[in-house]
């Protein structure tokens, strides 16, 4: 962690500098040149590429059980099937709409900054090594070859060097800076989110644990990834996801690492750099293991919030598989200014923010608290509302479409939905304690949260967005000083998104 400022002090610069302030006269913007947008899928020219099943079955148990309970259940052995599965359904391409490849997890502007890598040692019918998961192609990339999971330990987490694998999520900036300018730093963060909300779904409905790790030597995990080569774009590495419990015995012992493989493309158009993020997030990298695990020991020992334990399964909801809610979910543009039951509220925030398996709070925690404006919920009287572990509690009663829309950087989705959610944190507490490393760790929760809600919304028959705001209005209407992270409305679509499929036989073409 840099050493010569006090610790979160340019996450707190950073956030004041990219807020969308309407009394400081509106949003944060920037000129955008249609003619540079930046290509949406990495690619190695000349990497040997393994392609993956293409025959990925639905699972049997209905998604709002899924959603509900967690994990349950033996370990199953991880293999090249089940791998796909985990990877298509968590950020495959889903769809084309407008000559756009749409990803089975949201993506703001359908921008998609978030690479996967997987680093494995057993993997049934995959060799030991690095990969990069190409989309597209719906394939892998071999980076490294051999088991490279004891550098992978020796970056984030001992235990890594036995456990059969491990997905890790980098965001490219550029692709959202394009766009919404250093405010997409906290995009790539939101779009890391809800691909883990997929994901974990995923793992649980089939007893695999996954433990989602935001602590490691950035630049170690950077060299691994060869995302330090010349003339490369910016790229930072966001969380590791561990998938499986270490095994009894070790991995291969920690040698030399093997020369980087093939380089990827180069970058399109002329990106441009945003001081502001790049100075923000090396402030929060870490050098040493150390210095990683004290950095999890404080994150265990702040003070946050009780998440939602206990979860009941709804008594209505459509009798889908996880993947087939997965393949239904599109974001709501326009929403029906219609009533919805009080589970449509309660199980769908509860199911959203059971606690999340990670690094960055203690377990049965989480780092966010979550206000709501309710429009149309049948049993609950219109007004602003705060969610806590036994349910929403009332604020302020009263009409708050207007206002909803308005904190919703003026967008309708905010005030017709049926109720929206602000996912938010103060940021003293955590920023003191944690530094700039707390606050990606703040921004990849709401991601979560909002990713869950989405799901859960959709295993009603229901719909969801995320959106932006204003960040000054959002803590007028609430009388909060927490940091708004995220916005997540829901409700029931005027037009629900055209299904998704599975990955054609004969691929998706160029």
């Amino acid at each position: 962690m840099a050493a010569d400022r006090a610790p979160g002090l340019m996450a707190i610069e950073y956030h004041r500098a990219t807020r969308h302030d309407r009394s400081a006269g509106g949003t944060t913007s920037r000129r955008i040149d249609p003619t540079s947008r930046p290509r949406p899928f990495k690619r190695y020219p000349g990497a040997e590429s393994i392609a993956l099943p293409r025959d990925l079955p639905a699972g049997e148990e209905p998604a709002a059980s899924v959603l509900s309970r967690g994990g349950h259940g033996s370990e199953p052995r991880l293999d090249l099937g089940g791998l796909a599965r985990l990877l298509f359904f968590s950020a495959g391409v889903t769809r084309h709409v407008a000559g756009i490849a749409m990803r089975a997890a949201p993506s703001a502007g359908a921008l998609y900054p978030i690479e996967l890598y997987l680093a494995c040692g057993e993997v049934e019918g995959l060799e030991p090594g690095i990969y990069h998961f190409d989309p597209l192609a719906f394939a892998l990339h071999r980076l490294r070859a051999g088991d490279q999971r004891g550098h992978l330990a020796a970056a984030t987490a001992l235990e890594l060097a036995s456990t059969p694998a491990s997905l890790l999520l980098t965001g490219i900036p550029w692709r959202t800076l394009w766009r919404y300018g250093a405010r997409g730093y906290r995009h790539l963060f939101w779009d890391a989110g809800t691909i883990l909300a997929n994901l974990l779904a995923l793992t649980d409905a089939v007893g695999l644990p996954a433990h989602v790790l935001t602590a490691f030597c950035d630049a170690a995990l950077s060299r691994l990834l060869g995302l330090d080569q010349p003339g490369a774009l910016e790229e930072y590495p966001l969380a590791v996801v561990a998938l499986g419990r270490p095994r009894a015995h070790a991995a291969a012992p920690l040698g030399p690492m093997p020369p980087p493989g093939p380089s990827a493309e180069p970058p399109f158009g002329r990106p441009v750099a945003e001081p502001l993020v790049t100075a923000t997030h090396r402030s929060g990298d870490l050098d040493r293991l150390d210095e990683v695990e004290r950095w999890r020991g404080l994150a265990r020992a702040l003070p946050s919030f009780s998440a939602t334990v206990h979860v009941s399964r709804p008594t209505t909801h459509l009798p889908l598989p996880l993947e087939e809610v997965i393949l239904r979910r599109g974001s709501t543009r326009r929403f029906a200014p219609v009533e919805v039951p009080a589970q449509a509220l309660t199980w769908v925030l509860a199911a959203a923010t059971r606690p999340v398996p990670g690094d960055f709070v203690a377990p049965g925690r989480t780092l966010l608290e979550h206000h709501l404006t309710v429009h149309a919920v049948a049993g609950f009287a219109p007004g602003a509302y705060r969610w806590s572990s036994e349910g929403p509690v009332l604020l302020r009663p009263g009409d708050l479409r207007d206002d909803a829309a308005r904190a919703c950087l003026a967008q309708a989705a905010g005030g017709d939905s049926a109720y929206t959610v602000f996912h938010g944190r103060r940021l003293e507490a955590l920023l003191e304690a944690l530094g700039e490393r707390g606050y990606r760790a703040a921004q990849l929760e709401a991601g979560i949260v909002a990713g869950r809600l989405v799901l859960a919304a959709h295993a009603l028959g229901l719909g969801g967005t995320c959106l932006t705001f204003y960040d000054d209005e959002v803590e007028r209407l609430f009388g909060t000083r927490a940091a708004t992270m995220l916005a997540t409305a829901c409700g029931v679509p005027l037009r629900p998104p055209r299904p998704g499929r599975r990955p054609p036989p004969e691929g998706y073409g160029p």
